[in-house]
């Protein structure tokens, strides 16, 4: 429980880093669905600029219904 604790911590910590910093993020075009599941890339950017600052990419898992199930991110990609 404890190492979930800090990870959750730890998720926060760049959440509000990547808020309090004023980036803002982009898909990359060509994102890909099969079945359930769709894949993209994305792109982490200043609030008022286009140079990218991350990229990382994300595997989304959806019910039938539309919502998203489960999300994984892999950064870097």
């Amino acid at each position: 429980m404890g190492m979930m604790r800090s990870s959750y911590a730890s998720l926060n910590r760049t959440n509000e880093f990547v808020r309090d910093a004023g980036n803002r993020f982009r898909a990359v075009p060509g994102a890909r669905r099969e079945g359930n599941v769709v894949a993209f890339y994305w792109e982490m950017l200043p609030a008022n600029a286009d140079t990218v600052l991350g990229k990382g990419l994300e595997f989304v898992v959806v019910s039938d219904a539309g919502k998203i199930v489960q999300d994984y991110q892999f950064y870097p990609a």
